[in-house]
């Protein structure tokens, strides 16, 4: 319980620091735009990481002290805060392929929140698929920032929740 209190002060705190930072904006705020430049931004940082390519999947982050990752289920319990935990925890799992990997992935039931023009968080629901047909369902959130008119992952949750099979 300590945990959950933590993570949701924690995530709380980044919220209330993302939306007083974001940029000056006057241009017309395309929502059904920017969903879509965040989902392509979610899948590509997905598909980069699952097929272990490091160089690419970085390109989707924040690099710097904001950035951070929670994820917990099946056995794998893990925070790490900054881009230099954040990137060097990617590493290794990347290389030895350590933690939870899927020969497929699919997100749905996107839910999305403008923080404002320059940052989201969004909420959806993640299918991971073994390479003997299971299935893991995850509960997760990111938050993005817009930088340089690209959406970045700033902070990844992911809370596991059950093995699916046939879905």
């Amino acid at each position: 319980m300590k945990t959950c209190k933590f993570c949701f002060c924690f995530f709380l705190t980044f919220l209330l620091q993302v939306s007083g930072r974001g940029q000056s904006y006057t241009a017309p705020f395309d929502t059904q735009q920017e969903q879509a430049e965040i989902i392509r931004t979610l899948e590509g940082e997905s598909a980069c990481y699952y097929a272990g390519d490091y160089d690419c999947w970085q390109s989707y982050w924040v690099q710097d002290s904001t950035t951070a990752s929670f994820v917990a289920g099946e056995g794998l319990v893990y925070g790490r805060v900054s881009w230099d935990a954040h990137s060097e925890g990617a590493k290794n799992d990347i290389k030895n392929r350590e933690g939870f990997y899927a020969s497929k992935v699919r997100q749905e039931n996107y839910r999305f929140v403008f923080m404002a023009p320059t940052a989201a968080a969004v909420y959806f629901d993640g299918y991971h698929y073994g390479e003997k047909g299971s299935c893991t369902y995850s509960r997760e959130i990111r938050i993005l920032e817009k930088r340089n008119g690209q959406w970045k992952l700033v902070l990844m949750t992911t809370l596991y929740a059950c093995i699916v099979t046939g879905k």
